[in-house]
């Protein structure tokens, strides 16, 4: 049977030599235990999924139809999570027709060995490419995979393939229903709530004296917030995205105000004018209005609802800070606050509408705008995406041939050698096979050792109790649910429960348990072999190509962004198809560095420091990207009114410093010499645009709120790219 993927919890850093330290990294994949991510309540419903109808089946005399139905139940819930309900009963809708259509295609092909072998190839090669929609999706095309193994060993007449496929979505069905029903989670709870406490006490730190001599404060709320947001490593959703921007904005906020609190004490020795405490008081107490409103927002679940936000008030006291007379002195003491204060406003006004939208109801409302859009223009475009990763220059292209070249193969060693069941020897090779070289050898262990521990707890339990059909039923309700309660916490337990699940359900056949025990072993552990030596003739490591493709993206996103500018001017042939083709290269490249970035993170060399850095500098580029789609949308909804604008020499001068960061961030990325590398003032000269007297660009105008984040999400990147380097010189 298939199993999910499981997320490997990064490895600790340790001062000895390379490979005694590799050693440790890889000994703790093996044996940490990610208590997130057990979840009594899913255990339950797809054990209840699993078991209904096979106990309607006993009732009714019926074994076969019902098992085929347990089928399609069991690996429906594998989609089942703790996400919302609308965005789970589609996953596992669409899992349901997925599997339903496996085991059709599966049964319908298995009556020769070259169809049997194309099918297996062609599904694997699909299910492969499925990793860059992201791991839950790669998660569902490794489950209809095996399924279609499965009944590929079964070939069926067209009629019976069809009654089968639909069984098997009548099992799916219902366990989506039991999913979707009875059991409402709150999705992110822990990371919501450490956030929140995280901003309550930089709303504190806003009001409060800093000695300097103390140590800086916020810093175990800080920690706590990264523990948590750390736990959805390998989740490019775009929550996720959301919580590591809010927690990579919190750092950069705690910064500015430990700044601003010791300009303010270097004011009180030096002449100034009679103003300037005053302001700089009314702006503590207005970034801590804001602080503590988005703190409330993330704690409570419930977006901000009042007029006017508390963002304009720190806005109405940065412009009466900007009014001081120029001759007021000390200049650079007043430069160097103003400096500050401009880049904490734009940080909190970012902050507060991430968490707005981080809400549970601002989720809803962020998707319904989403889906308002053209769908060539959604983040999250799924069709788009696997298009755009169509290219042998994809990574998830190149493991999904790597996957669909080593199931075939795995499945004709399996016809040549003529063992019993040999379809557990490409299954195997599927579940085991994984994007990076650690998942993939840590799971081949994890799932020899749970297959023998699985095989020997079901050896006992059919020498131990009686062998009758309600004590199988009663055995299988209780392998399923451990199998999904405490099995996606590490992969060794849910290796157990399935082997021992596979062997209880093949009993109700009326096959000998001894010969199945057997024939499981025997494949399993020569399917975790093929894996293994598939990944030694075509390794991928990353350390050494992570920044040349991050480096890629950046250069992607350039193009995109100077073609959508260089179109609001109205100049020029239309640039409809160019555009088509640098958003699919943005999408390609985006996407490559996903997996990268996942890769990276579970080889063992990788420390958890480096971990967190790429992690961060992602959700930093995808605010950069969101805000690219806004103008491309901007473009298409009224481009006659973008003419002006497009012609402005402050936005012109704009678009070039943009382009300039993104060389410069490309250029370190690559490996250049960040000193060498001259960075322009974006801050500087995104106020010299909302202040051009063009009407797009004023402030609260679209363009200029895109604008504005692009600033704080390529300052933001910057800050970030820099010390990867000053870390990689020392």
């Amino acid at each position: 049977m298939p199993a999910p993927e499981l997320s490997i919890a990064p490895p600790t850093p340790e001062p000895a030599g390379r490979w005694p330290r590799a050693w440790k990294c890889f000994r703790q994949t093996l044996t940490d235990y990610d208590g997130s991510k057990v979840n009594v309540a899913r255990g339950l419903r797809n054990a209840l999924g699993v078991a209904v109808p096979l106990m309607l089946g006993a009732m009714a005399g019926r074994m076969g139809p019902a098992l085929v139905m347990a089928t399609g139940a069991l690996n429906v819930g594998f989609a089942d999570s703790t996400d919302p309900y609308l965005p789970r009963g589609r996953r596992m809708l669409g899992a349901c027709v997925l599997v339903s259509l496996a085991v059709y295609c599966g049964a319908l092909c298995g009556w020769t060995p070259l169809g049997a072998l194309a099918a297996a190839a062609l599904w694997s090669f699909g299910a492969g490419l499925l990793v860059s929609l992201g791991t839950q999706l790669g998660n569902m095309g490794v489950s209809s995979t095996c399924v279609l193994l499965i009944f590929a060993s079964h070939p069926l007449a067209a009629r019976e393939a069809a009654l089968c496929g639909l069984l098997a979505l009548g099992g799916g069905l219902f366990q989506t229903l039991l999913s979707v029903l009875p059991w409402p989670v709150r999705p992110y709870e822990p990371e919501r709530q450490a956030l929140a406490s995280l901003y309550l006490s930089l709303a504190r730190l806003s009001g409060q004296a800093v000695a300097a001599t103390d140590a800086p404060p916020g810093t175990g709320k800080v920690n706590e917030a990264n523990a948590a947001i750390a736990a959805r490593q390998g989740d490019h959703s775009l929550a996720s995205d959301r919580y590591r921007a809010l927690l990579d904005q919190g750092e950069r906020i705690r910064a500015c105000l430990l700044t601003l609190h010791a300009l303010r004490d270097r004011v009180e020795h030096v002449d100034h004018p009679a103003l300037l405490p005053k302001l700089l008081n009314e702006y503590f107490d207005g970034a801590s209005r804001v602080l503590e409103a988005a703190g409330e927002t993330l704690r409570t679940g419930q977006p901000w609802s009042g007029q006017p936000t508390p963002v304009a008030e720190a806005e109405r006291i940065l412009e009466a800070f900007r009014g001081l007379p120029r001759e007021s002195e000390p200049r650079v003491l007043i430069a160097d606050i103003q400096t500050q204060m401009d880049a904490l406003t734009r940080q909190l006004r970012v902050t507060f509408d991430l968490a707005n939208h981080a809400t549970p109801s601002g989720s809803i409302a962020f998707a319904r705008s989403e889906a308002a859009r053209p769908w060539r223009l959604r983040g999250g475009g799924g069709l788009s995406t696997l298009r755009a990763n169509l290219s042998l220059r994809s990574t998830a292209f190149r493991h999904a041939v790597r996957l669909a070249v080593c199931v075939a193969a795995a499945a004709a060693v399996g016809r040549a050698l003529g063992w019993p069941r040999p379809y557990w020897l490409p299954l195997t090779v599927t579940v085991v096979l994984k994007p990076d070289f650690s998942s993939t050898l840590s799971r081949a262990v994890l799932r020899l050792l749970g297959t023998f521990a699985g095989l020997g707890i079901a050896t006992a339990l059919f020498h131990l109790l009686p062998q009758s059909l309600p004590v199988e039923i009663g055995l299988i309700m209780a392998a399923t649910f451990i199998l999904r309660w405490t099995g996606p916490a590490h992969y060794g337990v849910l290796a157990m429960s399935v082997s021992e699940l596979v062997v209880l359900l093949v009993a109700l056949t009326g096959v000998e348990p001894g010969q199945v025990i057997m024939a499981r072993a025997r494949n399993t552990a020569l399917g975790g072999a093929l894996a293994l030596l598939a990944y030694w003739l075509w390794p991928t490591w990353e350390r050494s190509q992570v920044g040349d493709i991050f480096a890629r993206m950046l250069d992607a996103y350039r193009v995109h962004f100077e073609l959508i500018t260089r179109a609001f001017a109205g100049e020029g042939p239309d640039p409809t198809a160019a555009l088509d083709r640098t958003r699919s290269a943005s999408r390609l490249a985006r996407t490559n560095l996903e997996a990268s970035v996942d890769r990276l993170a579970s080889e063992p060399a990788t420390t958890p420091e480096e971990r967190d850095r790429w992690q961060a500098m992602l959700a930093s580029s995808h605010i950069f990207a969101h805000s690219i789609i806004m103008l491309h949308a901007s473009l298409l909804a009224a481009p006659d009114s973008l003419r002006s604008l497009g012609r402005n020499p402050a936005f012109q001068e704009f678009v070039q410093h943009i382009s300039r960061t993104l060389e410069g961030l490309a250029a370190v990325l690559r490996g250049a010499d960040p000193r060498t590398v001259t960075f322009p003032d974006l801050r500087e000269v995104h106020y010299r645009l909302v202040h051009s007297g063009e009407p797009m660009a004023a402030p609260h105008a679209l363009i200029s709120v895109e604008a504005d984040k692009m600033v704080n999400s390529l300052n933001t990147l910057r800050e970030q790219v820099l010390r990867g380097g000053a870390a990689r010189r020392s």
